[in-house]
């Protein structure tokens, strides 16, 4: 899950003193920059106080100046990157060679959807009230382990300057409209990416209930207060420097007490699996068709995303392109379903699509190819019928 909110006051201590010290063991980056246009920012040289500064005031490497605009309310956008619970545990309770690789999986799909945002979401407003594309984030990736509760919760703050250069070359804030636009295609790149990527790892996410609660401590304090009609405690403050083994004994108790065995992620190991090859289609009509959300290219890559389990962003782009036509602007309009989803006769004689752009061209030409001669024998059938219905007509007119 993505969620995507600005910050009107940046703390910058609150993303800096917490070193995600529960990932060590993992030998994985817990800060990194992250957007195509991180180079041209302080924070590629080193992530401290100062980078982060000149990144809310919309300062980029050697510039003398802000070039944030005087009514620019807000200096920072958060990406709130979240995946299912049984990935937080398959992430906090393996043996860190798996554990790495899941956080790795996070990274991998954050970094997709990231780019479709770039691809497809940014742009400035202009002073004449027209939108002018931007191609490039800047920011700053921080991960987590632990939730403010103590559960096991992997979870990155992407933190984006608000400040964007347009293809003309105008620096302006980003016109969040556009990004919201496209959140739920970018989320749909995330999870699936992620959850993809766990289950060619050969990991087991299917959670019971018990598992579930076990690992969600504020959960059940919120649905309690919410069942007794009470106020909902305030968050606790997250702690800080917290010892692994403590948590992994913590974590043992509350899941005895709830009769959960941990043997299934502790002793978790990597079976590869293969990669899908094709399409599934089911899948894909019901999450294009599954609401009443007009169908738009956006909507398509989030269908086709889920389809794929979670197909690279890159391949999933010109697979996006051939079958639903690129983008032409940022809100786009509405497409006819029927042009986007394979027809039974085509799927009955080649299979469903497949994933690899190269073969999926291949496979729209033959497709294109059938339908038409589909289409003709429709036609030359249905001539005969009526020829054949005239010369009865005419027969028994002569009688």
């Amino acid at each position: 899950m993505i969620r995507l909110r600005g910050r009107r006051t940046f703390d910058v201590e609150y993303y800096l003193q917490d070193h995600g010290r529960e990932l060590e063991h993992l030998e994985i980056s817990q800060r990194a920059p992250i957007g195509s246009g991180r180079n041209n920012w302080d924070i590629a040289i080193a992530v401290n106080q100062r980078s982060l500064e000149l990144l809310a005031s919309a300062r980029p490497l050697r510039a003398g100046h802000s070039f944030a605009n005087q009514k620019r309310q807000i200096p920072i956008l958060e990406v709130l990157a979240v995946p299912p619970k049984a990935v937080s545990l398959y992430a906090l309770l393996t043996p860190p060679t798996v554990g790495r690789q899941v956080v790795e999986a996070h990274h991998e799909a954050l970094e997709g959807a990231l780019r479709y945002f770039e691809l497809h979401g940014l742009a400035t407003n202009q002073r004449d009230e027209t939108l002018s594309r931007v191609t490039e984030l800047a920011g700053v990736r921080f991960t987590h382990g632990i939730s403010r509760s103590g559960d096991p919760h992997l979870h990155s703050h992407l933190v984006l300057a608000n400040l964007g250069r347009s293809v003309e070359g105008r620096f302006g804030a980003l016109d969040r409209r556009g990004l919201h636009a496209h959140l739920s295609a970018a989320s749909a790149i995330y999870d699936a990416g992620v959850l993809g990527s766990c289950k060619q790892l050969g990991l087991d996410l299917d959670l019971e209930p018990r598992e579930i609660a076990a690992f969600s401590t504020r959960a059940a304090e919120v649905r309690g207060h919410r069942a007794s009609g009470s106020r909902y405690p305030a968050r606790t403050e997250k702690a800080q420097g917290v010892d692994r083994q403590q948590l992994l004994l913590q974590w043992g108790r509350r899941a005895a007490s709830l009769d959960v065995d941990l043997e299934r992620f502790t002793s978790a190991s990597i079976a590869l699996q293969p990669v899908p090859r094709r399409l599934d289609e089911e899948q894909f009509v019901r999450r294009l068709l599954g609401d009443d959300r007009p169908v738009t290219r956006r909507k398509v890559v989030e269908a086709w995303a889920w389809a794929s389990s979670g197909q690279d962003v890159q391949k999933l782009e010109r697979n996006i392109d051939a079958v639903a036509g690129p983008q032409t602007r940022i809100f786009e309009a509405e497409i006819a379903p029927r042009t986007v989803v394979a027809s039974p006769l085509a799927i009955g004689a080649l299979g469903p699509r497949p994933l690899e752009p190269e073969r999926l061209m291949r496979w729209i030409d033959r497709a294109a190819g059938l339908e038409h001669a589909s289409s003709a024998h429709q036609k030359r059938d249905r001539s005969l019928r009526d020829r054949s219905r005239d010369r009865s007509f005419d027969h028994g007119l002569e009688r």
